[in-house]
């Protein structure tokens, strides 16, 4: 879904945007899902923040459980499909 804003007399669009979708090989899909994951302010800026800190720890778990799941799918011999959308509104 998306909608044409005006800001500033130039049109902007929001909604939902699909950014990854596609079959992967365990190694290419812990690689993408890693680079996702290490986007936070604490690790671009190095500003420790209480909210920046919990979605750290957050992310942590989530990590954990995809390490998981990549290694199962690589002693079996599976690939991984990976979907990924985000959502953008202003606000």
């Amino acid at each position: 879904m998306k909608a044409i804003i005006e800001n500033e007399n130039k049109p902007t669009l929001c909604g939902d945007y699909e950014l990854i979708k596609g079959d992967f090989t365990p190694a290419e899909a812990f690689e993408i899902i890693s680079f996702l994951q290490n986007f936070s302010k604490q690790i671009r800026f190095n500003i420790n923040d209480e909210a920046s800190l919990k979605r750290i720890q957050e992310l942590e778990i989530s990590r954990e459980s995809i390490k998981e799941l990549v290694k199962m799918a690589k002693a079996n011999g599976k690939s991984l499909r990976l979907k990924s959308t985000i959502s953008i509104e202003l606000f």
